[in-house]
């Protein structure tokens, strides 16, 4: 028995050795694994702290501030700061440390900013932008900044850190340029509106010299007299042809060159300007031809006016410089295969002298030609390719030449155009539903005009569209008063009226927004300067369009605010057209005087065109009155006023150059004196004549009625 105990104890103690000795290898190995894991830890911790400091190293070097706050967005601390951000700031470190950013902002620091920063960051998004800050000392700098949150593990954020680039000298740099350019456009300004003043006050005696030297050469005069008065009459003629030239310059420059946008006949237009210059070929023995394609389209949509000032710039270039020969104008038609829009070239071909090579690109610079001896022979001044250059870029053109010198040269223009047609059952309807059938017709429009001619347009427009809810107020205060009264879903707002005119009737209509609601309102004005779009969005407006009103750009306009809803049915074409209209409407020769197209928006009967016209010729013999009244009594604004009232009636019913005449009277009403205003006031009067002779056949019982 004592024997077997003690086999058993010796059995014990071999295995609690041979377990001991299993754990002795297991701790070593666990050892050894510790071992290894803290030289690998030990190697990275170095690795980690050399990185800190190298990374320390470089924030402290570094050009750029750098500033590490905590992530308070209400009070940050700053917990960290680089030594350019002393060096920029004048600070100490110390005196930065514990503080917040706003020890660095002062009066002029952009809450803007400083409200877009926060926001940023409250969103846990980066901000970057310009920020001014203060010197210790009180000094303003400026700064390049952008600020990132620092997040832990878990995605919070923890810290802001913000680096700082000075930019103070770039900002005053730029200041400084921007004084330069300003200075420089007084500069080119001053300049414009000397050549344009000029070019008005020279006018004046021209006219005198022109006339005088006509009447001169009625007279009976012998040969050598003859002779002076045709020199006289032809150098006064070239003289303000330059002015004209010198005034259409300092408009392009100005910006201020607006094109007009109307139906006219382009073989009506090229016939007047080859018959206006064939004398003066025929006189230099040169035969001057012209030819347009049977496939140019008859009737075009653009500026008339500026159309044949290209053909006659060309032209009349041609024949200067043509010694003998022939010069010849064609007109083709061509398609544009990548967008099929419709496109003429203009073809203007001499056997004159031929430009060198090397000049022809020149030539179209501003008083620029060939050579000295060229201009010392062929005289001008080298305005007329450069204007005609700019009028082609203006109507999205192109021009280009060939020319082989002492064999002549050929001008090539290429111009994109709209063709239209004189069809009354295929003009504004047909403008209508081919562009626009995306339309709320269930929308309910007020239309503020206080002229009866510009409310009655667009009342007939606006129904042949499809709106039949339309209301009309005459003046400011009663546009205010609609508003107040009805529920609308846009408002076309005339600018310009008496007492409240649409500026401040807007800007009444949205103060009251909240009790009226929220309206559309569109500005429909005559003023096509620069900044009249500007003025209408601050007054409140939504949009702006311009006088006179073009149809596609008008339901263009309510296609944007007043999209129909889905599923919506729209008009067919059939239901805009009336079979059994008649055509009362027939083009004139001359489309500047009246566009009977236009006219034909507002009256569909000879009924409804005998009264228009009647509207018409009594607003416009008033506003000719005040004109009138006005030349030089020194009230101004009244001569502005009446100006611009015609102005757009006359655009409105079609009657171009009596608008633009017009708008030439406005833009001179603070600028030329009575006896200029005068000679302008007779050019108006004469427009005028001009269009009651063509109105005269039209509407001869209500002429009769009203005078």
């Amino acid at each position: 028995m004592k024997d077997r105990t003690s086999q058993d104890m010796t059995d014990r103690i071999a295995r609690l050795e041979k377990r001991l000795e299993r754990e002795k290898k297991a701790r070593l190995q666990a050892e050894n694994i510790l071992e290894q894991k803290s030289l690998e830890l030990y190697a990275h911790n170095k690795s980690l702290n050399q990185n800190a400091k190298l990374m320390e190293a470089a924030i402290v070097n570094a050009k750029d501030g750098v500033i590490i706050t905590t992530a308070d967005l209400d009070r940050p601390i700053i917990l960290y700061v680089n030594e350019a951000v002393t060096r920029i700031s004048g600070y100490d470190a110390g005196e930065l440390i514990g503080q917040t950013p706003r020890i660095l902002q002062g009066a002029d620091t952009d809450k803007r900013i400083l409200a877009e920063l926060k926001s940023c960051l409250k969103q846990g998004k980066s901000f970057k932008g310009e920020l001014k800050n203060y010197t210790k000392d009180g000094i303003p700098y400026w700064l390049d900044i952008s600020i990132t949150p620092v997040r832990d593990e878990n995605g919070a954020v923890t810290h802001f850190t913000a680096i700082e680039r000075d930019i103070t000298q770039r900002k005053a740099f730029e200041k400084e340029l921007q004084v330069s350019r300003e200075a420089a456009e007084v500069a080119k300004r001053s300049m414009r509106n000397f050549l344009a003043n000029m070019s008005h006050e020279l006018r004046t005696p021209m006219n005198g010299i022109i006339g005088l030297s006509e009447l001169l050469e009625d007279m009976n005069l012998n040969k050598e007299q003859e002779e002076l008065a045709s020199a006289i009459h032809l150098s006064s003629r070239n003289l303000l042809i330059l002015l004209n030239d010198i005034l259409d310059l300092s408009k392009i420059e100005a910006n201020e060159l607006i094109l007009e946008n109307m139906p006219f006949d382009l073989r009506v237009s090229v016939q007047q300007t080859v018959d206006l210059l064939r004398p003066i070929a025929s006189r230099k023995g040169i035969i001057l031809e012209s030819f347009i394609s049977p496939h140019v389209p008859e009737r075009i949509v653009g500026d008339p006016g500026r159309f044949q000032q290209i053909l006659n710039n060309l032209i009349s270039n041609a024949i200067k410089f043509t010694e003998s020969g022939a010069v010849r104008l064609d007109i083709s038609n061509s398609v544009n295969a990548d967008s099929a829009a419709h496109e003429i070239q203009i073809r203007v071909e001499d056997t004159g002298i031929g430009i060198p090579e090397e000049k022809q690109q020149a030539i179209f610079d501003k008083f620029m030609q060939a050579d000295v001896s060229t201009a010392r022979k062929y005289g001008g001044t080298g305005l007329g390719l450069s204007i005609t250059q700019e009028l082609v870029d203006m109507m999205n053109g192109s021009i280009d030449l060939e020319s082989t010198e002492g064999k002549g040269t050929t001008f090539y223009v290429h111009l994109p155009v709209v063709p239209t047609t004189v069809n009354a059952d295929s003009s504004l309807q047909r403008v209508i539903t081919s562009t626009h059938n995306n339309i709320n017709r269930a929308a309910r429009i007020l239309v503020v005009d206080d002229h009866p001619v510009n409310l009655l347009f667009m009342r007939k427009v606006l129904k042949k569209i499809g709106l039949d809810c339309v209301d009309e107020a005459h003046s400011g205060r009663e546009a205010i008063a609609a508003a107040e009264k009805n529920t609308y879903d846009l408002i076309f707002m005339d600018c310009q009226m008496p007492e409240i005119d649409g500026f401040e009737a807007s800007t009444i209509i949205r103060e009251r927004e909240s009790a009226i609601g929220d309206i559309i309102i569109v500005a429909v004005t005559a003023d096509a300067m620069r900044g009249a779009r500007e003025n209408c969005l601050d007054a409140g407006m939504n949009d702006y369009i311009s006088k006179p009103v073009d149809v596609v750009k008008l339901t263009s306009v309510l296609e944007k605010w007043l999209p129909a809803e889905e599923g919506a049915s729209c008009k067919s074409e059939e239901e805009f057209i009336e079979p059994n209209q008649k055509n009362f409407f027939k083009s004139v020769s001359d489309a500047n005087v009246l566009d009977w197209e236009r006219l034909k928006m507002f009256a569909e009967t000879e009924e409804e065109e005998k009264e228009l016209i009647g509207i018409f010729i009594n607003y416009a013999e008033d506003s000719l009155q005040t004109m009138k009244v006005h030349l030089d009594d020194g009230d101004e604004d009244s001569w502005k006023k009446a100006a611009h009232k015609l102005k757009g009636s006359a655009a409105n019913l079609g009657a171009q150059r009596l608008s633009e005449l017009c708008y030439e009277a406005e833009k001179a009403a603070y600028q030329t004196s009575g006896s200029e205003k005068g000679l302008l006031f007779e050019r108006i009067e004469g427009s005028y004549s001009e269009l009651l002779a063509v109105l005269k056949g039209r509407a001869t019982e209500t002429l009769v009625s009203i005078h």
